[in-house]
């Protein structure tokens, strides 16, 4: 037996002789076993319940992080970023709430652009019935200004001092006569012709007259739809509007030269099915406090005597008459894109110019 050591004994007697057996154990032997095994119980106990709070840390974090980004996503909305998207690919109701906030962002911009389009057209109504008066006003008394001083110049010959004075008069005359015919197109009223209009055709004629605007630094890109797209309109009011984004083009890049990409496509499918068309140039483009203000009657960035203001207001206002939209994209100095999109016309069939 070993001194300091702590032992059990263990008695058991042996047979009617009355002799008995003692056994002594250590005691570190007897309870160390149990100890083992108490403790080994007591680690793996431990061990779950790490586990446990590892994985319910886990999830917490699984599920608050896609809730956190959905909550700063409502926030941006709420600030009018609409621009920000958060993709949330759980494939639970955590996705499922990501979706709607998203199919939200859509409504509320396409509800704004619808505002933003409901007050452009009545801005342009109510101001239309308004100079519609005053250019027919003004038309008359202009044209008897013009009519005089073309007549009074057959009197004198050139280098006379009143031969220059009646030429003045007859250019500023008819100055002022033009603002008055793009007054009384910006008004116009009257039932427009409703015939079925090749876009690809009608284009062409339009970019077939800015020739002289443009110079050899300029080049014209076609990328049309090969099937010929049509729309039911008035193919003359369509020109028109053609022609003012591509005169508008030519001056944005007058300066340093570009390309201008005029294009057409289908878009959509059934009844939804449209054409759209785009002017792109690579001209000096719209500064942000300007884009919203380009559709304004009267507004222009070009100098003094280059342009009425009239042009966009006029187009806006045509493409609406076809139940129409019309909006620009553009970077500052990196060029303008302005975007047609106009009903297709559902029986092809019908006259077509």
């Amino acid at each position: 037996m070993e001194s300091g050591k702590l032992y059990d004994a263990i008695e058991e007697k042996i047979g009617p002789t009355g002799w008995s057996l003692i056994i002594e154990i250590p005691r570190d032997d007897v309870v160390a076993p149990v100890l083992d095994v108490f403790k080994g119980l007591v680690a793996g106990i431990l061990l779950v319940y790490l586990s446990a709070v590892a994985a319910a840390v886990f999830s917490v974090g699984k599920v608050t992080r896609p809730i956190n980004a959905i909550a700063e996503r409502v926030k941006s909305i709420g600030r009018g970023d609409f621009a920000s998207t958060v993709e949330i690919k759980t494939g639970d109701e955590v996705q499922t709430l990501s979706d709607e906030v998203e199919k939200m962002a859509v409504m509320l911009v396409e509800k704004k652009e619808m505002e933003k389009r409901l007050v452009q057209t009545q801005k342009i109504a109510s101001l239309g019935r308004l100079v519609s008066g005053v250019a027919h006003e003004i038309n008359n008394p202009l044209s008897v200004i013009i009519w005089s001083s073309q007549l009074l110049l057959r009197d004198f010959k050139p280098g006379d001092r009143r031969h220059e004075d009646l030429k003045m008069l007859e250019k500023h005359a008819l100055a002022c006569k033009k603002i008055v015919d793009d007054l009384l197109r910006f008004s116009r009223t009257g039932k427009q012709v409703d015939i079925a209009v090749d876009i690809n055709r009608n284009i062409e004629e339009a970019l077939s007259l800015i020739g002289k605007h443009t110079k050899g630094d300029i080049s014209l890109v076609l990328d049309f739809d090969p099937s010929s797209p049509k729309v039911q309109g008035d193919p003359d009011r369509l020109h028109q509007v053609f022609l003012n984004l591509a005169v508008n083009a030519v001056d944005a890049m007058k300066k340093k030269g570009g390309t201008l990409t005029v294009s057409t496509r289908s878009v959509g499918a059934g009844r939804e099915r449209s054409v759209e068309v785009t002017f792109a140039d690579t001209g000096c483009g719209i500064s942000p406090e300007d884009m919203e203000r380009i559709f304004d009657p009267f507004f222009t960035t070009k100098e003094a005597g280059e342009g009425t203001g009239l042009g966009l207001s006029v187009s806006y206002g045509i493409v609406s008459d076809h139940n129409g939209r019309m909006w620009a994209e553009s970077a500052g100095g990196k060029g303008s894109t302005f975007h047609i999109v106009l009903p297709e016309l559902e029986n092809a069939g019908q006259e077509t110019t």
